[in-house]
């Protein structure tokens, strides 16, 4: 501890013996000590610890009118919590009792009368090291404890941007993926219809003009009528799976038991889908992130769940959308919820975050695996 502190330290000495005062007194002017202050009334500690804020108070414990016990029970509501003030106490009695009630008090230190310098001295010192290393310590947990906030309001503050440029991000992507579903939709599919209308046409010219029409060339148009068919058929899927026009046109419930269809003609594992949604009508956002989670539920039990039956319930309870998509597959182990790599959980689950709603995954390797989504019908400050 540098002799300096100890030289910028202040004191404060109760002791209702004059003699002790002035010893006590002369050792701390030794040692280059300028701030004391003494008293040989104990009546007079509190206003004198206001006007000193001592670091370290030597204090007797016999005297009269009130003795050290009474002084240290004055001092604590005024020592604050968690503070470190070194009390050394200075007695003649030396019985363990007292020691022990000194020491519970508040003391930090307990050293009997007469006194000896050299030991006086010692103990002065070592409350005093230990008081500096504690003021120390606690400007240190101080500066942790900011570098702390400091770095937790950064780490906030970046995942919020990360979570407001993924929803950026996201629905950018909705409205790309709408706008090539409608172009794959209109130009790609009435240019198809164009294309069968004018092979149909070329084939009725062909049989109107020989008699028997070629065979090779009625072969070749009919061939084309077929795969243009298909090609109207795939471009419409494909739609579909960007964006189904339902979920814009009739709302999530119609698009929820397309995808239903369109799973069990896919996997081949049956689905038994109860709704009950009636009327409800969903912002857009919401039904778009409640109809994504529900397609990622559905990969993940044709990839992962090894099941032969899914169950999907569809309501409103208490004032939430609920989405329930059960399956009877091989469930799910607890690291496969929390692996980080599990991209698809944590999409489903920020997606249901961006709508203030909530996805719990529970998972039984008896029962299969219990896909549960949540989300408010009406958000906090709105109707």
């Amino acid at each position: 501890m540098p002799n300096d502190i100890l030289k910028t330290a202040r004191f404060l000495i109760v002791d209702d013996e004059l003699p002790n005062l002035r010893v006590l007194e002369r050792m701390l002017g030794q040692w280059g000590c300028c701030h004391v202050w003494s008293t040989t009334d104990a009546r007079e500690t509190l206003a004198l610890y206001h006007a000193s804020r001592p670091d370290i108070i030597l204090l007797d414990l016999m005297m009269p009118e009130l003795d050290g016990f009474a002084v240290m029970e004055q001092l604590k509501p005024l020592i604050a919590e968690g503070d470190y003030l070194p009390i050394l106490v200075l007695t003649a009695d030396t019985t363990e009792q007292t020691k022990r009630r000194a020491l519970s008090c508040g003391a930090k230190d307990f050293l009997t009368k007469p006194l000896d310098a050299i030991e006086l001295s010692l103990r002065i010192w070592n409350l005093f090291e230990a008081r500096y290393f504690y003021l120390r310590l606690q400007e240190q947990h101080q500066m942790l404890e900011q570098k702390v906030e400091e770095r937790t309001r950064e780490l906030t503050q970046s995942r919020e941007q990360l979570r407001a440029l993924a929803a950026g991000m996201d629905t950018l992507r909705e409205e790309e993926r709408t706008h090539i579903a409608r172009e794959v939709h209109d130009v790609l599919g009435q240019a198809l219809t164009g294309l069968k209308m004018d092979v149909a046409w070329l084939d009725e010219k062909l049989v109107a003009q020989k008699t028997p029409p070629d065979a090779a060339l009625c072969h070749k148009t009919h061939s084309m009528m077929r795969l243009i068919d298909t090609t109207v058929q795939s471009v419409q899927r494909i739609a579909s799976q960007l964006r189904p026009a339902l979920l814009d046109d009739f709302g999530l419930e119609a698009a929820i038991e397309w995808q239903v269809q369109e799973f069990e003609e896919r996997t081949a594992i049956h689905c038994d889908c109860v709704s009950s949604l009636d009327d409800l009508t969903l912002p857009p956002e919401q039904a778009t992130a409640v109809f994504r989670i529900f397609q990622e539920a559905l990969t993940n039990i044709a990839r992962h769940a090894a099941a032969s039956r899914v169950s999907i319930l569809l309501e409103e309870n208490a004032g939430y959308l609920v989405l329930e998509v059960q399956d009877n597959g091989r469930g799910m182990e607890p690291l496969d919820m929390t692996n980080i790599k599990s991209l698809g959980i944590l999409g489903m689950q920020e997606r249901a975050r961006l709508v203030g709603g909530a996805i719990t995954i529970n998972g039984d390797a008896s029962k299969g695996t219990i896909v549960t989504v949540r989300v408010p019908l009406h958000q906090e400050g709105k109707p």
